[in-house]
């Protein structure tokens, strides 16, 4: 897999002062705390509030908690977990509802194959540890431990919706950041009303300093239909 630092985009030079000020202080447990505390808020009022039968998009679904929150609000839900335990969890508890379209996938910008590692002691608690998976390699995950997986482009995925997304929620484990990259080069992000996403910056400083320089770039550009700080 291509590491995660290539293709970072540039910056100008008051995106760099917020990088260097999020690197230092914006990661402290007591702030990130505030924002979440916000994105909540943002996150209830978005599904309250959305139109009967809109959509909603899962990536990252792992057993299905927001999908099955999606759809106890009408939510037509499309959700993605490439984990096949969590995977089974997740369509055993959704019970064959007519408004999931359920795909064992991981997303990316692009189709492909790729390994999802598990964490170390995976196999002492399977069911809990799924929601760690990742196809990225972390500190706390174990290289010998992976199933092969596919990996939808979610790009192309959402252009053959003909309809407006209400919400996007991403957990992808530390590759989100090159996916909201693409997503928002292409404009993409352009059909969605709100994307929530979980960062994961405590997997390796790489994917703290890129995604450092992808919330600079979504402050520099206002892009408000972004909340980095979903959990």
């Amino acid at each position: 897999m291509k590491e995660i630092s290539e293709h970072t985009p540039t910056i100008g030079f008051m995106e760099r002062i917020f990088v260097c000020y999020y690197l230092v202080f914006g990661r402290h447990k007591t702030v990130r705390r505030k924002r979440r505390k916000v994105a909540k808020i943002q996150f209830d009022n978005a599904i309250s509030n959305a139109p009967s039968n809109a959509i909603a998009i899962d990536c990252g679904a792992n057993m299905g908690v927001f999908t099955s929150l999606f759809l106890d609000k009408g939510f037509r839900v499309h959700a993605f977990e490439p984990d096949p335990i969590a995977a089974e969890i997740l369509l055993r508890n959704a019970n064959n509802n007519p408004r999931l379209t359920f795909m064992p996938v991981a997303v990316g910008a692009e189709n492909s194959r790729a390994r999802l590692f598990r964490t170390i002691g995976f196999e002492a608690a399977p069911e809990n540890k799924t929601v760690s998976s990742s196809l990225l390699t972390r500190k706390d995950g174990d290289t010998n431990n992976y199933v092969e997986v596919d990996v939808i482009n979610l790009l192309e995925y959402i252009e053959n919706i003909p309809e407006r997304i209400a919400v996007l929620k991403v957990d992808i484990e530390g590759a989100e950041v090159a996916l909201l990259e693409e997503l928002i080069s292409t404009g993409i992000h352009r059909h969605i009303d709100f994307i929530f996403v979980e960062t994961h910056e405590r997997i390796s400083f790489d994917v703290a300093w890129r995604t450092a320089r992808l919330r600079a770039k979504i402050r520099s550009q206002k892009l408000s239909n972004f909340n980095l700080d979903h959990n």
